[in-house]
């Protein structure tokens, strides 16, 4: 990746730290949405202009140009249908030609469902994406240019990274623009420099895994960060201390082949970042084997539960035993709380085991004695008060 010295940076002030180009239909909705709020909560500047409020036919406006000139680094997010787009194949060549006019612009390059082969040659998807444009538009022998010249560049690709898992994806990517933008000011909303660093200092002598009591004094001259030091610890651990016994503050019970690499490994890392103890576990299990006293014992020892329901949660004996665990922790006592999250399903279809959760539990109907108290867990978490996917913000 380029980098930049200070001298340089202050020669000019950017706007944005960050533009973000991409194809709406694509992933407007899903990997733009996570990788847009993660740059943001890094306190990283990120400006993008989505192609759903593009005319048909229009060709960039001098905004947008300004938006891209005023842009420190680009993230060029690549999916199937980028090329069919003459809107984002004009941000990608005006955003190359940033990148040859001044060595202060990177752009980065992220391969989401396309190699980086096929942005290169236009090939495969990316190929057909392109044609429609290839004898109809003068500007086609420079878009192709363009497409060349970012898949020379070191980037990201997504089925090659950390085994596809995007959150995991997203957070190497916001670690690298964070790395490239250190000699940018990046005291906007209390972040500190250096402070990450200092709390963990403090939290590795407090000890927290022993039982006893800690206590810690923090001395230093007038003006030299006492206070805020103590205000980012506190910040940083008030979370683990609620009153109660409980080893996690979350437990999130799902069904892996629908939602690990993709809605849960977003939320996993999410309830992490804000110091949420939490567990989840699905890789490591033995197909066919019940539950075990390890998982049972984890559940006990979780204060919520977030039950994420998509089309083959019911499939699965071990879902739906953890629910039923689950269901019969919160009836015990009112500590607990469980959240049902419905992903690609709707309430009614768990609640009445219909549409593709019939089909997904019709297996268990005539073979398992667990049956119908699987069933009326299912009934008992549709009931509860929970989130809905496609009716919040959009999707």
């Amino acid at each position: 990746m380029a980098s930049t010295s200070t001298s340089s940076i202050e020669k000019k002030s950017f706007k944005y730290d960050v533009f973000i180009s991409f194809r709406g239909e694509d992933t407007r909705k899903n990997f733009v949405d996570h990788l847009y709020y993660a740059l943001v909560h890094k306190s990283i500047h990120t400006n993008y202009i989505d192609d759903e409020r593009i005319t048909r036919g229009k060709r960039i406006s001098d905004d947008l140009i300004t938006a891209i000139q005023d842009s420190r680094l680009y993230i060029i997010v690549f999916s199937k249908n980028y090329a069919s787009s003459s809107w984002c194949l004009d941000e990608l060549v005006q955003i190359m030609e940033e990148c040859h006019k001044s060595t202060l612009h990177t752009a980065y390059p992220i391969f989401y469902d396309v190699e980086p082969t096929e942005i290169r040659k236009q090939s495969g998807p990316v190929g057909e994406a392109f044609s429609k444009h290839e004898n109809q538009d003068p500007s086609a022998a420079k878009w192709r240019v363009a497409l060349k010249e970012v898949a020379d560049l070191a980037g990201f690709e997504l089925k090659n990274t950390l085994d596809g898992h995007e959150a995991k994806f997203i957070e190497k990517i916001v670690e690298e623009i964070s790395l490239e933008l250190r000699f940018i000011d990046s005291s906007v909303d209390g972040k500190l420099i250096g402070i990450e660093s200092r709390v963990k200092g403090v939290v590795s002598a407090l000890e927290t895994g022993t039982d006893d009591v800690r206590m810690i004094g923090i001395k230093g001259m007038g003006g030299s960060g006492k206070t805020t030091l103590a205000r980012a610890e506190f910040d940083h651990t008030s979370g683990w201390f609620e009153g109660n016994s409980f080893k996690y503050d979350v437990f999130i019970s799902f069904r892996g082949e629908d939602t690990r690499k993709n809605f849960v490994d977003h939320l996993y890392h999410a309830l992490r970042h804000k110091s949420i103890r939490t567990y989840k576990d699905d890789e490591r299990i033995t197909k066919g084997k019940t539950i075990s006293d390890e998982l049972i014992m984890a559940i006990k020892d979780s204060r919520f539960y977030i039950v994420v329901f998509s089309k083959n949660y019911a499939s699965s004996s071990w879902c739906l035993d953890e629910l039923v665990q689950i269901m019969e922790e919160c009836q015990k006592t009112t500590i607990h709380t469980a959240y049902p999250v419905f992903y690609d399903v709707e309430p009614t279809e768990i609640q009445n085991h219909s549409g593709s959760v019939a089909e997904a539990f019709s297996k268990h109907e005539t073979q398992d004695a667990a049956a119908a108290k699987r069933r009326q867990a299912l009934n008992e978490a549709a009931d509860l008060a929970g989130f809905e996917l496609k009716n919040t913000l959009d999707g």
